[in-house]
């Protein structure tokens, strides 16, 4: 059904005038100062930021090992339709899966999990559950269908079993430390608190970075952490004239809604710009 909407939006926006360019990537197939060169007087970037945070620890690459994004495309979409760098077949979770991760895809992931048969799912998370960023309705829903939480608690290895496929995940105790610039205390690792918790299947949901080629591949973008255009946050303007940008590509990850009122503002200041011109 989902898709069935978003092919109705589509084909509206193409009633409507919009050309759509598909298997393009900007920065490699062409990059921004190319489409100015062809004439385009604005543009707004709205790559979004879907990236998947990785741990860097042992055993991350072992079967049984999902990202979050692969696991959910995986779990939800007609394998037809998934992309061809994915395999086309459902996961098979298991009976234990692990969601390392405090985010509302962390929740989707809890509940994918349990609707996939699985019969125990745990979610991981080193700090406590006040310091989560996701929806607390989301956790709420997740907790009803039988999601358990592990605070205070991260993960350090993936461990193999005989077969060369998960069989447990190495964790170690957490304690929370002095408050970072945002306010939120940090997680500090407990001495010699190491333990490990048998599994199946681990889910890392551990939010999102941007993606970062039109940023190293257009001069004179000014970007910030982790790659994330800097804006204008009136206008919606990057720092290069005629450049405007919204959405997770701006904020980090976010809600629809929020990148929607980056598009109509920046629409508006798009605008104003080609009337000036």
């Amino acid at each position: 059904m989902s898709c069935d909407i978003v092919m109705m939006k589509i084909n509206e926006l193409a009633q409507a005038g919009v050309k759509f360019v598909t298997n393009t990537t900007i920065g490699e197939d062409i990059k921004v100062e190319g489409l100015f060169k062809m004439g385009f007087k604005t543009i707004f970037l709205s790559p979004g930021a879907g990236i998947d945070v990785t741990m860097k620890i042992p055993g991350e690459n072992l079967p049984g090992v999902y990202h979050g994004t692969d696991f959910l495309l995986r779990a939800n979409l007609d394998p037809k339709i998934l992309p061809k760098n994915l395999q086309p077949t459902k996961p098979d979770v298991g009976k234990r899966v692990m969601v390392i991760g405090g985010g509302d895809t962390a929740s989707d992931c809890e509940r994918t999990a349990l609707r996939l048969g699985a019969e125990k799912v745990t979610c991981v998370y080193r700090r406590t559950e006040r310091e989560m960023l996701g929806s607390q309705k989301d956790r709420h829903l997740a907790k009803q269908e039988g999601t358990e939480f592990l605070f205070l608690t991260l993960p350090v290895r993936f461990l193999p079993g005989p077969d060369g496929k998960l069989a447990a995940v190495e964790c170690i105790r957490m304690e929370l430390g002095q408050p970072d610039e945002r306010g939120r205390r940090q997680p500090v690792p407990v001495a010699r608190s190491n333990f490990t918790i048998e599994t199946e299947t681990a889910i890392l949901a551990l939010g999102y970075l941007a993606y970062p080629i039109i940023g190293e591949t257009m001069p004179g973008l000014k970007t910030q952490k982790g790659g994330l255009f800097v804006i204008d946050s009136r206008s919606g303007a990057t720092s290069v004239q005629g450049g405007y940008a919204g959405g997770d590509a701006v904020t980090g990850p976010a809600l629809v809604v929020m990148a929607v009122a980056d598009g109509r503002r920046a629409a508006t200041s798009m605008h104003a710009f080609m009337i000036r011109k």
